[in-house]
């Protein structure tokens, strides 16, 4: 996921792949067994350099059926959000968490 800015711009309606890397265990092995457990939070917040908004809980809207997934070819776990039409414009921070822990952090703006 995109750390740093130029953050990237979608339209509301659109589908936004968030895809990570993942954590390994002690031994040095890829934590590839995590994707139930996986939750996407999205915050609205009023420029990307705030963390104050409001928390929206981002696997509630998975593109189609799709749910977090590791995909073993790219090495990566991949969630497609559909955004909705009637979110607000703006910048969103969405943060990958496992039982509490944050695992990735990105923004996005969502325009017209």
């Amino acid at each position: 996921m995109r750390s740093q800015g130029p953050y990237s711009s979608h339209k509301r309606g659109s589908t936004i792949p968030h895809k990570f890397y993942p954590p390994k265990y002690a031994d040095g092995t890829p934590a590839t067994d995590l994707a139930p457990g996986l939750r996407l939070a999205l915050r609205l917040t009023n420029s990307c350099a705030s963390d104050l908004g409001t928390t929206y809980e981002g696997n509630d809207f998975p593109s189609g059926s799709t749910t977090w997934r590791y995909d073993p070819e790219s090495g990566h776990y991949i969630f497609n959000l559909k955004t909705q039409l009637g979110w607000s414009l703006g910048c969103y921070r969405t943060t990958v968490s496992y039982a509490g822990i944050t695992l990735a952090e990105t923004y996005f703006n969502l325009v017209r």
